[in-house]
């Protein structure tokens, strides 16, 4: 087997990946559905797992990256890998204790419908393309645990400090390979589950912070992986109405991470999402340019497009 493991870095990335995995898992057949997906080599992409109750388990082999507060409902330990065993924890303080819990993101009602089709398979549910306000509100697929990792050093509504410069994002991984030892736990859990790596399919947000980022972490990955291929997927959004200033930080950490990630990266492919004069000239798509969930889907499409020669049983090489 030739895998894949995809790293997602970025909400703007996490819009585009959420797309491109609901697409995977809609190849999927299930019971007596006849769909020919026989070109298809999911293997490329998901791993097989079981957890710890015995439940066999088919994942993305991903990680995905984003700040506090981006995962929006999307909880690390999801229904497929809970176990509902709750620890006991003894103590030898007797004045009480107090439980302080943060205010959970509300479930979507996309989401609060998918939990319904488990026990009502014809429930029916037209999703509000204008309620989206995160990409894990569309997410129809379960991630392992460890395909979850929150980068605590900034929070994704925190205007004090904003995680949106280069620099900030390549001081941002420093601050998290100290913390969480990157490449010794979650992506050596996916590494040393692949028989035969093909290489990374890398999808990432450049017009703020996550540039940097993406920049430390694949700095250390061609340590780790001098020779293997990283196809790079650059992906920025094209802003209606901005700020001079915030128009020129953008385009430095645009500079920046195509000098810096082309480097690292055996093809560096830069994406844009499109504006609404651009969507005038393509009679055939009916999408709102103001609405992120809907530019997203299209870049997505154009990945789903590239990533096909690579993941059909008669393949081409990743780069």
């Amino acid at each position: 087997m030739r895998e894949v493991i995809t790293l997602q870095f970025g909400t703007l990335a996490n819009y585009v990946g959420t797309h491109f995995w609901n697409t995977q898992e809609a190849y999927f057949t299930y019971g007596d559905e006849q769909t020919d997906t026989r070109s298809i080599e999911h293997d490329v992409l998901y791993r097989a797992g079981m957890t710890a109750t015995g439940t066999e388990t088919y994942t993305p082999r991903a990680l995905v990256y984003d700040l506090k507060g981006g995962f929006g409902s999307l909880q690390k330990y999801n229904r497929l890998f809970n176990t509902n065993n709750e620890s006991s924890v003894s103590s030898t303080w007797d004045q009480g204790t107090n439980t302080v819990v943060a205010p959970q993101y509300p479930k979507h009602a996309y989401q609060e419908h998918l939990d319904q089709l488990e026990t009502d398979p014809n429930a029916d549910h037209q999703i509000d393309d204008a309620s989206i306000q995160t990409w894990s509100d569309y997410n129809r697929i379960y991630y392992h645990p460890r395909s979850m990792n929150t980068i605590t050093t900034h929070h994704k509504e925190d205007t004090i400090a904003p995680f949106d410069t280069y620099t900030v994002g390549r001081q941002s991984y420093e601050d998290f390979d100290r913390e969480e030892e990157t490449f010794d736990g979650a992506f050596r859990f996916f590494a040393e589950d692949c028989d035969n790596l093909q290489g990374f399919q890398v999808l990432t947000s450049i017009d703020d912070a996550f540039g940097g980022f993406t920049e430390g972490y694949l700095n250390a990955l061609r340590e780790e992986y001098p020779k293997t291929p990283v196809l790079t997927f650059a992906i920025q959004q094209q802003q209606q109405q901005q700020l001079l200033s915030e128009q020129h930080k953008v385009l430095l950490n645009r500079a920046l991470s195509m000098a810096r990630l082309s480097e690292h990266s055996t093809t560096y492919i830069p994406l844009y999402t499109p504006t609404s004069q651009q969507l005038k000239h393509v009679p055939y798509i009916h999408a709102n340019s103001h609405l992120l969930y809907h530019t997203s889907a299209i870049l997505a499409a154009a990945i789903e497009t590239v990533s096909l020669n690579y993941r059909q049983v008669e393949r081409s090489p990743l780069c």
